[in-house]
């Protein structure tokens, strides 16, 4: 692994937001997002890892290596990095972040794109796995409480306790809302804002808030489902 720069956490609280609704949020956690069992996730963490017993530290390790191309058109190369602290192995939610972006249901279907993980300065974006507390701070303007994930100044910052309990709201299993929030935040980072269901009996799009709520919509994680 190697070490991503120490945060200066207390600058973070001050950065101005780019987009005021680029988080899974509403821009306020005051609905906390009820949980499912960790147990119904695969098998992507240490078993270890339970928001009782990590701590933030700020401090965050970079997976290293990198993935090919996958997909077709502009390319954009993101990074992944896990908070020391949270129990998480980084070359677990490496994998995991890969799978999802490299899947052909996502975004590089949906918009017509190719992404790359990369471990040097070349990447464009980041995909962190935070504690509640170091999530709060990199999120900020944005407020998630403690509650829910962001995308914000080109990083997807990945809620510690959404990722290991997903959301009951959302109705979708933990390892489909681990495909659901990192879509979500990741496509915040390239453009894309919130939205609302479709129709009564429709899928829920990527871009709704589906930790707290899929209304009428049925449960999706993906932005094009049927590829």
């Amino acid at each position: 692994m190697v070490a991503a720069s120490v945060l200066v956490l207390a600058v973070l609280v001050a950065a101005a937001a780019r987009w005021s609704d680029h988080g899974d949020g509403d821009g306020t956690a005051s609905r906390s997002p009820s949980t499912t069992t960790a147990t119904e996730a695969t098998t992507t963490t240490r078993a270890a890892a339970t928001t009782s017993t990590t701590r933030p530290t700020g401090r965050f390790d970079r997976a290293s290596g990198g993935t090919p191309v996958v997909g077709t058109g502009t390319l954009y190369r993101y990074a992944v990095e896990v908070e020391e602290g949270t129990g998480v192995d980084v070359d677990d939610f490496a994998r995991a972040v890969d799978a999802t972006l490299d899947d052909r249901r996502g975004w590089t279907t949906a918009d017509g794109i190719s992404l790359q993980r990369v471990s040097d300065a070349t990447a464009q974006f980041t995909v962190r796995l935070a504690t509640p507390a170091t999530t709060d701070l990199l999120c900020a303007p944005l407020t998630t409480e403690g509650q829910v994930s962001c995308g914000h100044n080109d990083s997807a910052v990945i809620n510690l306790t959404r990722w290991l309990d997903g959301a009951a709201p959302s109705k979708l299993s933990v390892a489909d809302y681990r495909h659901y929030v990192v879509t979500h935040e990741f496509g915040h980072l390239i453009g894309h804002r919130h939205e609302t269901c479709p129709g009564p009996g429709q899928r829920a799009t990527t871009m709704m808030q589906q930790s707290y709520d899929i209304g009428a919509c049925t449960p999706n994680p993906w932005p094009a489902p049927d590829a």
